[in-house]
């Protein structure tokens, strides 16, 4: 005998079918590349890069904030993962998934290189901010500055996220302005890692300097990437990765 669905519930199964309406999820990742060294060391980056290479088409990140990268860092990262446009400005770099999101508009303020991604899924914006603060610039001021400057580039009310080498833990007083209006992946997702980002090129890493900070949006997953890829270190920082959740609902 024949079954039939009432009208009535077509919509709820289709919803159902389709998965939750007006979201999507993304992968983020953060990571200081560390610029070339002296090719006779063993980290340099001649050493590297096939590693550096091999992790990012492993997790190929939807958008990927890199720290200290140099043109031609920038170049070979841009044929590597043909995946990514690619926006650089003195040695910081984003590249977003060309399929996924566009380009709405870019710049720097703060010391940071800023990109507004639009999805092409949800129509939603993405504000992703790339930080590279230099080790002993730790100052509250200056990280009162910033978060002034990404509420006003944002406008306050969209997915924001500011992410890079902050060469400071996340507790420090310098960044109780940004932990007061920002989450935090490492903290906030439901699967989470604890291992630290800074290896130093000497050891596993037991501080986290990388943050991955976010307003607007869901993390599902964290994760610090320790696997060496061949090499006794992928960077003197190991990459940190989140899976997020966006919601196209207004806010």
């Amino acid at each position: 005998m024949k079954r039939f669905i009432p009208i009535l519930l077509l919509p709820f199964l289709l919803i159902s079918l389709a998965g939750t309406p007006g979201k999507e999820k993304f992968k983020l990742m953060t990571f200081d590349i560390c610029s070339p060294e002296g090719s006779g060391t063993s980290n340099s980056w001649t050493k590297r890069k096939d590693a550096v290479i091999s992790m990012l088409q492993e997790y190929t990140p939807d958008i990927a904030v890199l720290q200290r990268v140099t043109p031609s860092q920038a170049e070979l990262l841009r044929i590597s993962c043909p995946w990514w446009e690619i926006e650089y400005e003195e040695n910081l770099f984003v590249g977003y998934n060309k399929k996924r999101f566009t380009l709405s508009g870019s710049g720097t303020d703060a010391g940071t290189l800023w990109c507004r991604l639009t999805s092409r899924k949800t129509g939603r914006d993405l504000y992703v901010f790339n930080l590279y603060r230099p080790e002993g610039r730790t100052d509250y001021q200056g990280m009162e500055e910033l978060l002034e400057a990404i509420k006003r580039i944002s406008g306050g009310s969209s997915h924001v996220f500011l992410t890079g080498n902050f060469s400071m833990e996340e507790e420090r007083f310098a960044l109780s302005h940004v932990r007061s209006w920002m989450g935090s992946a490492r903290k906030d997702s439901r699967i989470t890692d604890d291992s630290g980002s800074y290896n130093a090129f000497r050891k596993y890493g037991h501080i986290t300097t990388d943050h991955i900070f976010y307003r607007n949006a869901r993390p599902l997953q964290y994760q610090v990437i320790t696997d060496s890829y061949g090499v006794p270190f992928i960077s003197v920082h190991y990459p940190c990765y989140a899976n997020f959740e966006l919601d196209a609902i207004s806010f």
